[in-house]
């Protein structure tokens, strides 16, 4: 079958009504054109389509069975006539075409009545295409050159009534004064027409007068209240310009400053947060010499009172988010142990210089009771033992304040170096006691082994028939006797009764049999 290249495949047709899904191919998804069916498994697609699929691989695209091009025939008459049967539109229809027709017959309306399909000149000596409809009424070419009889401008056939509608040399009528100008000079007269109606030259200002440019200039200029003051106007127009434009870079001067100060508000609140209760109004800050910043971090003299702490009764409230509320002086000193008076400073160096007697800070802490009850709460310890601190100054500024802190805490490190050092040599001593205690209980538990052994061996002897004594002097001086018996001279034999004696029918126990220490 003969098809127009632009018949080539299925989606060139715009269909009228929406096809039944039972007319689609599985492949483009339009209805089939040219369908073909296999042999092997009587699925049916386009022409082009199975074709062009088994040049990528000779399997049926539905369910993957081996096929060949032989294995392809036409499908059934009833098929084709009902694909054919469909109805379509022309597809020069975005060019003005409005054919409607079914999808058999829409070749030969392309082929040969469709106005808007382009075809070649008739013209043997032109090679160029024109619409259908350009070429049924004048076999001339409508692309030959023409000439134009106003500006006798050479152009195309096809373009002469285009150019006719913009050409420079055409004349037309003005509305004003009924006069034949060229359309090249009709805006020049129209500015200067004096049959035209205008405004006064001063309606900008307020006249209200209209009319024709002749009366304007006769009559009513001479007589026009505004043309008398037209040079206040210029300077007045001159002046507000000026404003304006100064209006205008004020207006993003301030629009800028805006945004800044809302920054900078933002930044203040978050600084102010920060700070917490060193966050003070203008003006409420002590004046803080910089050579005190770290030499007076104690109370000062009107902290002795019952309310060491100042009062937050002088603060200001922030005056950005009223969400955000800034925290008190009492917050911050809370966490601070209080300032002990004198008298507590006094019986502190008193107790601390005075330890109880026979202990030093060598001494072992007092051992606990084994009958102690476990379940009391823990006792607490004196109040001597408990270091003063300094409170926290918060009548200075923070800058002060941190100065202080870091001396409080180089005094600290100091005072942790040596103490380390103090618990490293007790340590050192009190290991050297504890290795002494252990060597001597070592030897006196090793006495006493040797003893218990004496004990078993005697025990042995009389179970075996030997004599008491005669474990002790197996031993000698060298093990027993070295021990205690070598200095005391011996234990003495100790005479020992037994109300039953060993039953002589039984043979005696070997001594491999009996377990020594």
């Amino acid at each position: 079958m003969e098809r127009d290249e632009w018949l080539a495949t299925s989606n060139s047709y715009n269909y009228i009504d929406a096809p039944n899904s039972n007319l689609i191919c599985c492949i483009c998804r339009n209805p089939y054109v040219e369908p073909m069916t296999t042999r092997t498994c009587s699925h049916t697609f386009c022409y082009d389509c199975i074709h062009y699929a088994m040049r990528t691989s000779a399997h049926c695209p539905i369910d993957r069975s081996p096929i060949s091009p032989d294995d392809l025939v036409f499908a059934d008459p009833i098929v084709r006539h009902l694909v054919d049967e469909l109805t379509v539109q022309c597809p020069q229809q975005p060019a003005g075409c409005s054919h409607i027709c079914q999808r058999q017959l829409l070749a030969s309306h392309v082929k040969e009545s469709c106005i808007f399909v382009r075809i070649p000149c008739p013209d043997d000596t032109c090679d160029k295409e024109l619409l259908r409809k350009d070429a049924v009424h004048d076999a001339r070419c409508v692309h030959r050159l023409v000439k134009c009889e106003r500006c006798m401008l050479e152009v195309e056939l096809q373009e002469l009534e285009k150019h006719n509608d913009s050409c420079w040399a055409r004349t037309d009528i003005c509305p004003s004064c009924d006069a034949e100008i060229p359309r090249s000079e009709l805006s020049t007269h129209d500015a200067l027409c004096p049959d035209a109606i205008i405004s006064c030259t001063h309606s900008s200002n307020g006249c209200p007068w209209t009319g024709t440019r002749r009366s304007m200039l006769e009559s009513h200029t001479p007589t026009c209240p505004y043309e008398a003051i037209k040079g206040f106007f210029k300077r007045n127009d001159s002046k507000m310009s000026r404003l304006t434009e100064e209006n205008h870079m004020l207006r993003q001067k301030l629009d800028a400053s805006e945004g800044m100060m809302e920054i900078m508000r933002h930044e203040l609140q978050v600084v102010k947060a920060a700070l917490g209760p060193w966050a003070r109004p203008h003006g409420t800050y002590p004046l803080w010499p910089r050579g005190q910043s770290g030499e007076n971090i104690g109370p000062s003299q009107d902290d002795t009172s019952s309310n060491p702490l100042p009062t937050t009764d002088h603060v200001a409230p922030s005056q950005g988010n009223p969400n955000t509320i800034t925290p008190s002086l009492a917050d911050i000193a809370s966490y601070f142990p209080p300032a002990l008076n004198d008298s507590d400073l006094s019986e502190h160096d008193h107790t601390s210089q005075s330890p109880l007697p026979g202990t030093s800070i060598f001494s072992r802490p007092p051992s606990i009771s084994p009958h102690a009850d476990l379940n009391a709460p823990p006792q607490p310890l004196a109040s001597a033992r408990i270091t003063p601190v300094a409170p926290l100054n918060l009548s200075t500024t923070l800058p002060g304040a941190l100065s202080g802190i870091r001396e409080s805490i180089v005094t600290l490190a100091a005072s942790h170096d040596a103490l380390w050092r103090l618990t490293e040599l007790a340590v050192a001593t009190e290991a050297a006691r504890t290795n002494e205690e252990v060597s001597a209980m070592r030897s006196v538990v090793n006495g006493l082994r040797m003893q218990v052994h004496a004990m078993m061996m005697d025990r042995n002897a009389l179970v075996t028939g030997g004599e008491p004594g005669d474990a002790r002097r197996a031993m000698g001086g060298a093990g027993f006797g070295a021990g205690v018996g070598g200095v005391m001279g011996g234990w003495p034999a100790v005479n020992r009764f037994y109300p039953h004696p060993p039953n002589l029918s039984h043979p005696p126990i070997p001594p491999s049999s009996v377990t020594k220490l």
